[in-house]
C-alpha cells in the first residue's frame, strides 16, 4: 500500500533517487539537469537530519516510489500577500508508475499547504521537448491556471563544447558560426565596483529587490532570512554586486548545475538580475563580470529565464539570444480560487 509522508533520508539519497528517475526517463532523449545533494541543501534550506515539511515522498513499504518537492514562500500580487510554495522535481520510479502516485503526492501537497494556510502553489511545466513527461496544457479552472509561457535568454560560452553537447545539429552549427564573434568577458577589477556579495550588503540588496518589484504582477515577498540564503555563497550558488559611492546599484545571483544531453556540461542559471537607477553600460558591465566568472569556472552555457522583469538591453549587448518558449508557469490553489493576475513581469524562481 502506498503512503505519502515527509521524505525520510539524506540529501545524498534524494539526489540519487531523482537522478536515477530522470536519467531513466530522459537520457539519450532530451536535456535534463543533474541535481546534487549540495543543490538540494541550498534549494530547500535543508539543515540538520530532518527533511523540510514540503519534501514529500511516496513509499511502498520501505521502497521509495516517488517524490514531489517544494519551497515555502509568500508571494504577492497587487491584491496583497498569498502565502504558498514553489514546487518541482516530481519523480516517480518506473516500477511504480500507473498506481496514482503523482495524484497522491499532489493531494498531500494540498493538505499540507491548507494546514499551513498557504493557498498558492507555483510551478512550471516543461514542453520544450516531445519527450517531456510533464503535465500537458489543460483548460483553466477556478483552482488551476496555465498562466503564461516562459522561455530563456541563452549565452553560449564555449561553442565546441556546446556543439558536442546539444541534440540539435542546427544549434551546433549556429554556435560554431556566431560564438567566436562575441566579446570575451573581462576579469573583475575593483575599480568597477564589482565584487562578491557580502552579508553586510543584505539590507541594501533587499531594498533594491523590493524596489524592482513595483511593476511585477506576481513576485516573491522575500524575507531577510530567505534573501540572505539565496544570495549567500554555497557550493552551487554565487552573487556579484555592483557598488558605487557606498551604494549597491545592482546584483546578479546565479547557480551552476550539470546538465546532460549528448555529454554532461556545466550550465549556469541566473535567478536574480536586479538593477537600480544605473546606465545600460553599467548593467552590461556587471553582466559581463558574471560571464567572466562563469567562464573561469568552465561553465559552457548561461540561461536567464524570460520573465519580463529584466531589462533587455544589457542581455542583447552581451550577446544573449532569446530562445523559444519552453515552459508554462502554472498557478494552483490549495483548495481556494486563484487570484486574478494582470499581465506583467514575474519575480519567481524558474525551477
Amino acid at each position: 500500500m502506498i503512503r505519502v509522508e515527509t521524505f525520510q533520508g539524506t540529501p545524498e539519497e534524494l539526489a540519487e533517487f531523482v537522478g536515477t528517475v530522470w536519467a531513466a526517463s530522459y537520457s539519450g532523449r532530451m536535456i535534463f539537469p543533474i541535481w546534487s545533494a549540495d543543490y538540494f541543501r541550498w534549494q530547500f534550506r535543508w539543515e540538520g537530519q530532518q527533511a523540510p515539511d514540503y519534501l514529500l515522498a511516496a513509499y511502498d513499504g520501505n521502497a521509495l516510489a516517488g517524490v514531489l518537492l517544494g519551497t515555502d514562500f509568500t508571494f504577492r500580487t497587487s491584491a496583497g500577500p498569498f502565502p504558498g510554495a514553489q514546487w518541482s522535481w516530481l519523480s516517480v520510479h518506473n516500477d511504480f508508475r500507473g498506481r496514482g502516485i503523482a495524484k497522491a503526492l499532489n493531494d498531500e501537497r494540498i493538505r499540507r499547504q491548507q494546514r499551513h494556510q498557504a493557498p498558492l502553489i507555483v510551478s512550471f511545466r516543461f514542453f520544450g521537448s516531445k519527450h517531456s513527461q510533464a503535465e500537458q496544457h489543460q483548460d483553466n479552472s477556478p483552482n488551476k491556471r496555465f498562466h503564461c509561457k516562459v522561455g530563456n535568454w541563452a549565452r553560449i560560452l564555449d561553442a565546441e563544447r556546446f556543439a558536442h553537447w546539444t541534440y540539435s545539429s542546427l544549434e551546433a552549427l549556429a554556435a560554431r558560426c556566431t560564438v567566436p564573434l562575441a566579446p570575451r568577458g573581462k576579469t573583475i577589477v575593483p575599480q568597477d565596483g564589482i565584487r562578491d556579495y557580502a552579508p553586510d550588503d543584505l539590507d541594501a540588496c533587499l531594498a533594491l529587490v523590493r524596489q524592482s518589484q513595483s511593476r511585477a504582477s506576481l513576485w516573491i515577498d522575500w524575507t531577510r532570512d530567505q534573501l540572505a540564503h539565496q544570495l549567500g555563497r554555497s557550493p552551487v550558488n554565487q552573487t556579484l554586486v555592483m557598488q558605487n559611492r557606498g551604494s549597491i546599484e545592482g546584483l546578479i545571483n546565479f547557480h551552476v548545475l550539470p546538465m546532460q544531453a549528448k555529454t554532461i556540461e556545466k550550465v549556469a542559471i541566473i535567478d536574480l538580475m536586479i538593477f537600480g537607477k544605473v546606465s545600460v553600460a553599467r548593467q552590461t558591465k556587471l553582466l559581463r563580470a558574471v560571464r567572466a566568472r562563469l567562464a573561469e569556472q568552465q561553465v559552457m552555457l548561461i540561461l536567464k529565464p524570460r520573465l519580463g522583469e529584466t531589462p533587455h538591453w544589457p542581455l542583447l549587448r552581451d550577446w544573449f539570444v532569446p530562445q523559444p518558449d519552453s515552459s508554462y508557469l502554472v498557478l494552483q490553489g490549495a483548495g481556494e480560487p486563484l487570484p486574478t493576475l494582470p499581465s506583467g513581469p514575474l519575480h519567481v524562481l524558474w525551477r
